[in-house]
C-alpha cells in the first residue's frame, strides 16, 4: 500500500469536510450538488496549492495534490458528503431524521476506512518482520480480508451485496468493494470457513 496516496486521500476528506463548513456558514446558497462541487473544489485547490501554512485550516497538514476537479468529487466516497449536505441545507425539502442519520454514518464510514487503510498502511511500513515479496503480499491480503470481514459485520446493516459488489444500502448505492475484488473475498471466506 501507498501510504502516501491514502495519506492524500483521508487529508482531502478532511479538507472537503471543513469547505462544506465554510458552505454553511457562509449565506450562499447552492442550487444543487454540481454547484456544491464546484464550491469545494475551488477551495481545496486553493489550500492544496497555498504555500505551507498559508490560508490553510488549522489542524491541516497538506501534502501538494494535482489538479482537482469538480467532477472527482462527484465520484465516489465524496459524493456522498456533497448529498448530505444538499439535503440538510436544503429549505425547500423535508428531511426524514433517519435518512438524515444514514448519510451521517455513510460518511462516517467512508472516514474510517480512509483512515483504517492509512494505519494499515504503516503498521506495515513499521514491521519489523523481513518476509519474502510472496509472504507480504499473501500477509497483505489476508489482512485485507479479515479488515473487510469485519467492517461487514461491524455494518451490517448499511451494506448489501449487489450484482456481485458490496454496496452501500442508500438509494445511490455506491459501490464499496467491487465485484471482483468482493468475489475474491467470498473465496476467501468460503476457504476459512471450511478449513474451520
Amino acid at each position: 500500500m501507498n501510504t502516501v496516496l491514502i495519506r492524500q486521500r483521508v487529508q482531502r476528506l478532511d479538507l472537503l469536510q471543513r469547505s462544506l463548513d465554510i458552505a454553511s456558514a457562509g449565506s450562499v446558497k447552492f442550487k444543487g450538488v454540481t454547484q456544491l462541487s464546484k464550491f469545494c473544489a475551488g477551495l481545496i485547490q486553493e489550500w492544496e496549492r497555498a504555500p505551507l501554512g498559508e490560508g490553510i485550516p488549522r489542524g491541516v497538514l497538506v501534502t501538494k495534490r494535482s489538479h482537482l476537479s469538480w467532477k472527482t468529487l462527484l465520484r465516489g466516497g465524496y459524493r456522498i458528503y456533497l448529498d448530505a449536505w444538499v439535503e440538510a441545507n436544503n429549505p425547500a425539502k423535508k428531511t426524514d431524521r433517519g435518512h438524515e442519520r444514514i448519510r451521517e454514518l455513510e460518511s462516517q464510514l467512508i472516514k474510517l476506512r480512509a483512515q483504517y487503510d492509512l494505519l494499515h498502511a504503516q503498521s506495515l511500513e513499521w514491521s519489523d518482520e523481513q518476509l519474502s515479496p510472496s509472504q507480504q503480499n499473501s500477509q497483505t491480503l489476508e489482512d485485507a480480508f479479515k479488515s473487510i470481514e469485519i467492517l461487514i459485520i461491524h455494518f451490517s446493516d448499511m451494506v448489501a451485496v449487489h450484482e456481485g459488489s458490496l454496496v452501500s444500502r442508500s438509494a445511490a448505492r455506491p459501490t464499496l468493494i467491487n465485484e471482483a475484488r468482493f468475489s475474491a473475498f467470498l473465496a476467501w471466506r468460503a476457504k476459512n470457513i471450511s478449513s474451520q
